[in-house]
């Protein structure tokens, strides 16, 4: 009996390889909701071995045709018609399906199987691309239940005809077509919106965001030859002051998130301090000018998520306010659009809160993190305890200070984004 073995991405791609170089492979399914042109590119270039030519194992291929999936840019239109260009070679031996509502991750033969949640694209299957987990079996008995599970999805599926794929095609092009320029604001919008609320994993509910990047800043400017210093410098300094004991990934992100967002430049093959960088290690007044720096951020790259618990909290009447009442301050399709996506089911209102508490975790950290609002615990009627939110100093001195009375909290922020200084 062969022992199973977890892998990442990486250590998938490397199976999913051997499983076309060796000489006992029969047959090869795969299920993949996405697939771009980097898989049916491995595919293409192993199938037929050019030592080996005999070597042409049955192959079928299971993917979603879902239009959003091709329209967005998860699947690649090119990839498919790679596979039905490899099926003209030997029409029998390879079969293409859908599924729309395929979810699930497969890589099998008749002697191993690999199931995990790495899509057969680069982002499942190169380093750095995204963290994938997937259990390698060589087990016969494993493989075959596999194989059952495969064979029981194939069977939920519809055979992909050149016909029906030329129909699919054309409603990609259309659509393509038709929304250019809103998809292209979309693409933009997708690729670097949440950027700045989600690229630093700290601790979840305790993280406390603006000490960590002054800390990150620190470790360029200190002790470091022309106050410069190396990434694998950067992050071994990190690890050592890192009482939480986050990931090299995780460390990795927060260096890449203060690029981002200019407080530190490339320099050679190190890092340096930019003027602003260095300005925000000084002292606690430059936590208002870090603030500033990330709304502007945020908004320019289409994320209203700080705005939009600024102005619940700026709209309420009362000195401190729950999670509860900031939820219902929030009209209920900005609840939907960041934090309480749609489910296929109805969810009850507590199912709802719960998934507002959760998702606006990251964005109400920031705003505790730089002192802008201030977190206490209370007390109900019934002793459980509960989450408050009161105006810091920074909203008080700061974001909208009494002595700019009848200024509200979007013309402050809109102040803040056009550049007007206090």
């Amino acid at each position: 009996m062969k022992v199973s073995k977890v892998v990442d991405g990486p250590g998938v791609k490397e199976q999913f390889v051997q499983m076309f170089k060796d000489e006992r492979t029969k047959h090869i399914c795969i299920a993949s909701p996405y697939f771009k042109t980097f898989g049916s590119s491995l595919v293409k270039s192993h199938w037929q071995s050019p030592k080996k030519p005999h070597l042409q194992p049955e192959l079928k291929v299971l993917v979603s045709l879902r239009l959003d999936h091709f329209v967005l840019g998860s699947s690649d239109v090119a990839a498919i018609d790679d596979i039905f260009q490899l099926q003209e070679t030997n029409p029998k031996a390879i079969s293409i399906h859908f599924l729309d509502e395929l979810h699930a991750k497969i890589y099998v033969t008749n002697w191993c199987g690999v199931v995990g949640s790495a899509n057969l694209t680069p982002s499942g299957f190169i380093k750095g691309g995204n963290v994938e987990a997937a259990v390698i079996t060589e087990d016969e008995n494993e493989v075959c239940k596999v194989n059952k599970e495969f064979d029981k999805i194939w069977k939920q599926s519809k055979e992909l005809t050149k016909q029906d794929w030329e129909s699919q095609k054309k409603k990609i092009e259309h659509l393509l077509d038709d929304c250019s320029e809103l998809l292209e604001k979309l693409n933009n919008s997708m690729r670097k919106a949440r950027v700045v609320l989600t690229r630093i994993p700290d601790g979840g509910n305790g993280a406390n965001y603006y000490p960590n990047l002054v800390e990150c800043l620190s470790g360029i400017v200190q002790n470091n030859r022309n106050f410069s210093c190396s990434k694998k410098e950067l992050i071994s300094q990190l690890q050592m002051r890192d009482s939480k004991k986050n990931s090299e990934k995780a460390i990795e992100n927060r260096i890449g998130f203060i690029q981002e967002i200019g407080l530190i430049k490339p320099y050679n093959t190190r890092y340096r301090v930019t003027t602003v960088g260095a300005d925000l290690n000084k002292q606690y007044i430059f936590q208002w000018q870090f603030f500033k720096l990330l709304l502007r951020w945020c908004e320019q790259n289409g994320d209203y998520q700080l705005r939009i618990l600024l102005r619940a909290f700026g709209n309420s009447d009362k000195d401190e306010i729950s999670i509860k009442d900031l939820r219902k301050a929030i009209p209920a399709s900005n609840r939907r659009d960041y934090w309480e996506s749609p489910s296929r089911v109805n969810d009850d209102d507590d199912e709802a809160c719960d998934r507002f508490r959760v998702n606006s975790c990251p964005a109400r950290n920031w705003l505790k993190s730089f002192g802008v609002l201030q977190e206490y615990k209370r007390s109900d009627d019934q002793q459980k305890n509960f989450k408050v939110y009161t105006a810091g100093d920074l909203y008080k001195f700061y974001l909208l200070p009494k002595k700019r009375k009848g200024v509200s909290i979007d013309e402050r922020l809109n102040e803040i984004i056009s550049g007007i200084e206090d």
